[in-house]
């Protein structure tokens, strides 16, 4: 959330709240590197609001405290993506399953041949082990598209693939729903691990941002991230590894409970 694409909405956003004198919670946000030095301080300045009375941050607090927090004496506290509450909220439970889930996404900053070569790749390996897969997407039909585009390239026939991709799922339930029907997923969106992590799903990561470190980093699996560089074969190896290794049930559930707690308190003490 805290990125150039969105500080002229939270800018506007703030300044309209602040007008009605309504308090203002930023919670559980993600933060990454504003490129736009202006931009940055437009932040920093609507940081600094007298309205806003609480912030969470999911990833990288030490960049908003050190940098768009500086000099305010209100500090960042350090909470989970309500993602994985998914489960619980939506009342879906992972299935009995054998198929592997392939989170495809259109990366803006890497190559499209490139990410068609990986894909083909990893499928390569998949089916040299005799594991079953199917596509998904989290809904940008830019993904779903790319999904298509693989498996033409590969030489599956239009009428294959709808067996081979999941429909383009309109509703996170949907999302969630299509997620809880794999065994694992080895995917690029951070959601779709946050999805998996809740449903207790194991997933590889391939990283495309450093917010999906930051996610692996705090379950204790940041063996689990890949680059689209890696070898195809490591990656169904460390796929087929994760299957051995079951999360952390303590650590899940006391994130869980800080995620709400933090949520709660800000609301309880502030508004």
């Amino acid at each position: 959330m805290l990125k150039d694409t969105f500080i002229p909405a939270i800018e506007d956003f703030t300044y309209y709240l602040s007008q009605k004198k309504i308090p203002i919670i930023f919670n559980a946000c993600g933060a990454a590197v504003i490129k736009d030095i202006r931009q940055e301080e437009i932040l920093k300045g609507v940081l600094n609001n007298s309205n806003i009375v609480s912030i969470s941050i999911r990833d990288d607090i030490e960049r908003v405290n050190s940098i768009y927090l500086s000099g305010n004496k209100m500090k960042a506290l350090p909470t989970y993506d309500p993602g994985i509450w998914a489960r619980d909220i939506y009342k879906i439970d992972k299935k009995d399953s054998e198929t592997v889930g392939l989170g495809i996404m259109l990366v803006p900053h890497i190559e499209k041949n490139k990410i068609i070569k990986f894909w083909k790749e990893v499928i390569t390996s998949l089916r040299k082990e005799g594991i079953s897969w199917k596509m998904f997407c989290n809904g940008e039909e830019n993904d779903y598209e790319l999904a298509k585009e693989i498996l033409i390239d590969m030489g599956f026939d239009e009428n294959q693939l709808e067996d081979l991709i999941k429909s383009r799922p309109k509703r996170p339930s949907e999302l969630v729903e299509q997620i809880a029907e794999f065994s694992s997923i080895i995917s690029f969106r951070l959601h779709s691990h946050i999805i998996a992590y809740s449903l207790d799903i194991p997933s590889i990561a391939i990283v495309w941002d450093n917010k999906v470190r930051f996610f692996f980093d705090d379950i204790g699996f940041i063996e689990r991230c890949k680059t689209i560089n890696d070898d195809s074969k490591e990656i169904v190896d460390s796929l087929l590894e994760s299957l051995k290794r079951p999360y952390d049930n303590n650590l899940r559930s006391k994130q869980k409970l800080h995620s709400l707690n933090v949520l709660i308190n800000a609301i309880d003490n502030n508004v």
